[in-house]
């Protein structure tokens, strides 16, 4: 594989650690989950909605100080100056490129060993490890309990490709003010969300068995297996829900350091190695995103991550860039110079785009555009199989 540029080793980076986080809180809320009664769950959510609560702060918490300090460091490296005071110093002589550059490698290789190294200074880290740990030796001696596979969600490829691509330059880097501004508190995240929980996750449950049993083609067996199944169901929703709300902090960081920045040029959509046909989409739009295309007159206060849209679609509705569905993990890169080399990624859906879609426009486009991406997911699901059927074979 092609050696990244820094500035694209940092972003993968960055996108890679907010996924691991919105990964283990979904992961922690489904476990939890199990403590809802199928048929009673609004009596018995109050604990499932407490710990899911808690964790969205645990997450939000690291995802807003990776998302400045991945911000601080790329745009040093472009421009030679931060976005405001870096976490680690409180003298502006005292930040330099090689200060950055151990402040957000800190930061991965805490988020990369969160399940096997307890933090001792951050408390909502603490809490997060010692639920991971009690969840795994509990899934370790029950079958029926999902297990989490953390290694599918590893920070050393990024880190290692990061480490490969950082220079050893330890050259004084200039501070613009910027006040980053600090995240939800405990109570606000319990205002933003806690509802919002409920209602996409309890109340759906108990909607879904208040409909069974008004079912009277239903025998009562048939009431208890189908509200399990949409026990399931309820419980992935939710699980969905603290994944995004706790990442959302991030990208709330991130969407506030553009409308704040006077030096920031370019943005685009950033996706994973497997991202849905809408998004991929969006990356394909490249660094079309320009201050003067997006409504940034005001910094953001949303907790939501979803704010924005930067230009129009050909069916005349906008392109949300910067709105991410459940369980989406795509993040927005930015750019200080207008000459700036597009991502490999980002280029290879450019192109795929425009030969994919040559001569349509509108509902067509997507739809060749969506069985496109479902194909290559296909073939990348079917060589992944081979791989490993090809290791298992003796």
């Amino acid at each position: 594989m092609a050696t990244l540029s820094e500035i694209e080793a940092i972003e993968e980076a960055h996108r890679a650690a907010q996924a691991r986080l919105g990964i283990v809180g979904a992961y922690l809320a489904l476990a939890d989950w199990n403590t809802v009664s199928a048929v009673a769950a609004a009596e018995t959510a109050a604990g499932w909605l407490s710990r899911s609560l808690r964790m969205i702060v645990g997450i939000r918490r690291y995802s807003r100080r990776i998302a400045q300090s991945y911000y601080q460091l790329a745009r040093a490296l472009e421009t030679g100056r931060s976005l405001g005071m870096p976490e680690y110093s409180d003298d502006p002589e005292d930040v330099t490129m090689s200060g950055l550059r151990k402040q957000y490698l800190d930061l991965l290789l805490e988020i990369a060993t969160l399940d096997t190294e307890r933090p001792g200074a951050d408390v909502e880290g603490a809490w997060l490890h010692d639920r991971l740990n009690e969840e795994t030796k509990v899934a370790e001696h029950d079958a029926n309990r999902r297990r989490l596979r953390l290694e599918d969600s590893s920070l050393d490829r990024y880190i290692q490709a990061l480490l490969d691509a950082a220079d050893d330059s330890d050259s004084k880097v200039e501070i613009d003010d910027f006040d980053w501004l600090d995240d939800l508190t405990e109570e606000e995240v319990e205002q933003a969300f806690g509802q919002l929980l409920l209602a996409n996750a309890v109340e759906v449950q108990v909607g879904a068995v208040k409909a069974l049993r008004g079912n009277d083609e239903l025998t009562p067996d048939m009431v208890l297996d189908k509200a399990a199944e949409s026990h399931l169901s309820a419980g992935s929703a939710g699980a969905g829900k603290v994944d995004k709300y706790g990442i959302s902090a991030g990208r709330d960081a991130i969407d506030d350091a553009i409308r704040g920045d006077g030096r920031v040029e370019l943005f685009a959509r950033k996706c994973g190695p497997n991202p849905c046909y809408w998004c991929a989409m969006l990356a394909s739009r490249g660094f079309v995103y320009t201050k003067s295309s997006a409504n940034l007159t005001k910094r953001s206060t949303t907790v939501g991550g979803s704010a924005g849209n930067f230009e129009e679609g050909s069916d005349g509705r906008p392109l949300d860039v910067r709105k991410f569905h459940d369980n989406c993990h795509c993040t927005i890169i930015s750019r200080w110079q207008l000459q700036s080399k597009l991502p490999a990624d980002n280029q290879f859906y450019q192109e795929s785009w425009n030969k994919v879609t040559e001569g349509l426009g509108g509902k067509a486009a997507m739809s060749a555009w969506r069985a496109f991406m479902y194909r290559r997911q296909r073939d990348q699901l079917a060589a992944i199989r081979d791989q490993v059927n090809s290791q298992n074979t003796p």
